[in-house]
């Protein structure tokens, strides 16, 4: 009988392979984007074969690319050992420490989780501009890691309570502290949780526009996705040099996501079992 239903899902595959052109299509028109000379790309001739490096080139040095790129690096590693840290800590305590208190602001951030981010928008400008944060990587840094923090910890605190104990307790029982049995005895143990935050939010720091573009307004501090949408206009876009510049953006993140995306299922599995 389970052999005859295994081959009755057959028709499954062709619904799986349009799923997949559909997704990977927009990036091979990306990648002809990126190549293709701009009188090509003007004149409609997308499926040209001649290729040339002008547009990468043109994206890399006209929207200062490098800066750009540099300081989305110091906004992704800041905000990425923020957010691990804080958020593995508060989920520590929320799962191993647990009382009214603990369990309502562990109810309060699942509930942010369902709050559309624009909505806090102007709210938290004014209480940038109030700081001085405004136009500054370390204010970007606070507001990643403050939209981040939500769903580390539901994935966290669901982790550490099908975590036995028993390590802990007899930690304890040799002399470590409640900060020790953390970041020695249960982090370690954390590492597919861990690894599937960094890769979901390396991706969202990278490629952050929504809030950078209210709260990152000078050239200096632009990050890669602002300095990218400098090259589209009010009356015209320059869209070799976009898909150029995106196709630079979005290599790292690939290349990360590919080396650890085995651990990726696993943390997201473990974290929402008894989140």
């Amino acid at each position: 009988m389970k052999k005859h239903l295994k081959g009755t899902r057959w028709y499954l595959y062709p619904f799986m392979i349009l799923l997949a052109a559909v997704a990977v299509l927009p990036l091979i028109v990306l990648f002809q984007l990126a190549f293709l000379p701009t009188s090509e790309i003007t004149s409609g001739g997308i499926w040209q074969i001649s290729y040339t490096l002008e547009n990468v080139k043109e994206a890399w040095t006209s929207a200062g690319l490098g800066r750009a790129a540099s300081n989305s690096f110091l906004l992704t590693i800041f905000s990425l050992a923020g957010t691990v840290t804080i958020s593995c800590s508060a989920a520590y305590i929320i799962a191993r420490f647990r009382t009214w208190a603990t369990d309502l602001v562990y109810d309060i951030f699942i509930f942010s989780m369902a709050i559309p981010t624009i909505i806090s928008t102007v709210p938290l400008y004014i209480i940038m501009r109030r700081i001085h944060a405004v136009n500054t990587l370390w204010g970007m840094v606070l507001l990643c890691i403050t939209a981040s923090l939500p769903f580390a910890i539901f994935l966290y605190t669901g982790t550490i309570r099908n975590i036995s104990r028993d390590m802990e307790e007899a930690a304890i029982i040799d002399g470590c502290n409640n900060c020790n049995v953390l970041w020695r005895i249960l982090f370690p143990v954390l590492k597919p949780t861990t690894l599937t935050v960094v890769l979901l939010n390396m991706v969202f720091y990278w490629n952050e526009y929504g809030r950078s573009v209210f709260f990152l307004q000078k050239r200096r501090v632009y990050t890669v996705p602002l300095a990218i949408s400098t090259f589209a206009q009010q009356y015209s876009t320059q869209w070799g040099l976009v898909a150029g510049g995106a196709f630079l953006a979005m290599i790292p993140a690939v290349i990360v996501f590919l080396s650890f995306q085995k651990y990726y299922i696993k943390g997201i599995a473990s974290g929402a079992s008894k989140g």
